[in-house]
C-alpha cells in the first residue's frame, strides 16, 4: 500500500471515529475544536450553534495534519473554492477520500451540504457527514438521481506528517475498560460527584491532572473546584454537563 492510500485510509478512518456524534455533546465541542485550531485566521470561528457539514470535514482535516491538501472552511462554497485552489480535481467517479459538495436548493451552486466519500459503487456512494439530521452519520445514495459534484485532493501534492485527534478524547485510552454499555452511552458523560467511582471518574481525574484511580473523593472535588473558578463555571464541586463540554472546548 502506497504512503498516499495510507494518507486517505487515515482520513476516512478518522472521520469514521467520530460517527454518532451529536451536536451538543461534548464530543461536537472536539470537532468545534479541531476546526477552530486548524482554520486559517480569515475563516469564520464556529460556534455550537452554527452549521458543521463543511466544518467536520475541515476538523477531520486539522487533526490529520492535511490542511494543505483538504482546506478548512466553514462554508461549502469557500470549500469548493480552496479545494480547487489547493489543486483538487473534479471527478466523475468518486473515490475513498473525495469530498463532496451537495446542491440541495437546485440553484446550480453546489454549496448546501459536504461529506467525505467512504466508499463507493458503479452508481451509488456512501458518504460521511457531519451535520446530517444535527449528527455525524452516513449517506447512500445514487450518483445518477442526487445533486451531487465530487473533488479528488492533490493527495500527493503536499506531504504531511499524519496526526491523530485521538489526543483530543483522553478517554479512550481506558476505552478497552468500558462495558458494552458504556461504550454505547460514551456520549452521553454522566454527572460525577463525591462517592462516584468507575471509568467516567477515571476520565475527569485525567483532565484534571490526578492520578487516575476512579475514586472520587475529596482531593478530586477540591481539584474540581479550582478548575470550575478557573474556567468561571458554578464552583459546586460536580461535574455535570457544562464541565464536562468545558474540557473538550
Amino acid at each position: 500500500m502506497s504512503s498516499v492510500d495510507d494518507t486517505i485510509n487515515n482520513f476516512v478512518s478518522v472521520a469514521e471515529r467520530f460517527h454518532g456524534v451529536r451536536e451538543g455533546t461534548p464530543q461536537h465541542s472536539i470537532i468545534l475544536a479541531l476546526y477552530n485550531s486548524s482554520k486559517p485566521k480569515d475563516e469564520y470561528q464556529m460556534g455550537p450553534d452554527d452549521p458543521w457539514c463543511a466544518a467536520f470535514v475541515g476538523a477531520v482535516s486539522g487533526g490529520c495534519g492535511l490542511e494543505k491538501i483538504v482546506p478548512v472552511s466553514a462554508h461549502c462554497g469557500r470549500l469548493e473554492t480552496a479545494l480547487i485552489a489547493s489543486g483538487a480535481t473534479r471527478v466523475m467517479n468518486p473515490q475513498k477520500g473525495d469530498i463532496a459538495l451537495f446542491d440541495w436548493n437546485g440553484d446550480g451552486k453546489y454549496d448546501d451540504h459536504a461529506g467525505i466519500v467512504v466508499a463507493s459503487g458503479e452508481h451509488t456512494v456512501r458518504t460521511i457527514e457531519g451535520n446530517k439530521n444535527d449528527s455525524v452519520d452516513y449517506r447512500e445514495f445514487s450518483v445518477r438521481s442526487t445533486p451531487v459534484i465530487f473533488y479528488r485532493p492533490n493527495w500527493e501534492g503536499t506531504p504531511v506528517q499524519s496526526t491523530n485527534p485521538i489526543q483530543w478524547e483522553k478517554y479512550r485510552e481506558y476505552y478497552s475498560e468500558l462495558t458494552w454499555d458504556e461504550k454505547s452511552e460514551i456520549k452521553t458523560f454522566p454527572m460525577l460527584q463525591v462517592s462516584s467511582s468507575g471509568i467516567y471518574v477515571k476520565i475527569l481525574q485525567d483532565f484534571l491532572g490526578l492520578q487516575p484511580d476512579g475514586n472520587f473523593g475529596t482531593e478530586t472535588r477540591d481539584q474540581l473546584l479550582l478548575y470550575q473558578k478557573e474556567k468561571q463555571l458554578e464552583p459546586d464541586g460536580i461535574c455535570g454537563r457544562q464541565t464536562w463540554s468545558s474540557f473538550f472546548a
